[in-house]
């Protein structure tokens, strides 16, 4: 498993610094934030004997954040992210996209974020550690806690029908710092 580390991790970089290319845009302001791996909740288990899905995901990503225009009901937000995690078959991958999301904010305690994102993922397709780039378009929340600095963004990813094995639905919820 750790033995394609290296290779999955230059995948992953190589993805992020993509996004983050395309990710400039004109913007009123710009935030660094740090993803520090994640938690999933599968919805069925797996359909392969003897292997379970993997619900604690290692990883580390860098996003950047650009408020894109501001009205008195809230703020949208243009994000590109990328970075590197443990997929739910225990296999190192890669992940960046960009996120677009509606914020509201809330008496300055947090900020509540709903919007979509466009995603590709180097990740396992197979438990044999085959890897695939998989392109995928997300809904997506976000509730930040300005003050502390950190936040929580939720992924809900859909069941994916697939030649030897279907991809649960997956809840995907990930920590974020905003770096200063």
């Amino acid at each position: 498993m750790l033995r394609h580390a290296p290779h999955r991790i230059r995948a992953g970089l190589a993805v992020w610094a993509g996004v983050l290319a395309c990710g400039t845009v004109a913007a009123q302001s710009t935030e660094w934030f740090m993803h520090a791996g994640g938690i999933s909740h599968h919805f069925q288990p797996t359909q392969a004997p003897g292997h379970a899905w993997q619900d604690q995901h290692a990883g580390l990503g860098l996003e950047r954040r650009s408020e894109a225009f501001g009205d008195s009901r809230g703020d949208w937000r243009l994000s590109a992210a990328g970075g590197v995690l443990q997929d739910s078959r225990a296999f190192w991958g890669g992940y960046g996209g960009m996120a677009w999301l509606h914020e509201w904010r809330r008496s300055g305690l947090a900020d509540l974020g709903l919007g979509v994102g466009a995603y590709g993922f180097y990740r396992s397709v197979s438990w044999s550690g085959r890897m695939a780039l998989v392109p995928a378009l997300l809904p997506m929340a976000s509730l930040q806690f300005p003050a502390a600095a950190m936040g929580l963004d939720l992924v809900y990813v859909p069941r994916v029908p697939a030649r030897h094995e279907t991809m649960p639905a997956v809840l995907h919820l990930q920590l974020d710092f905003r770096l200063d």
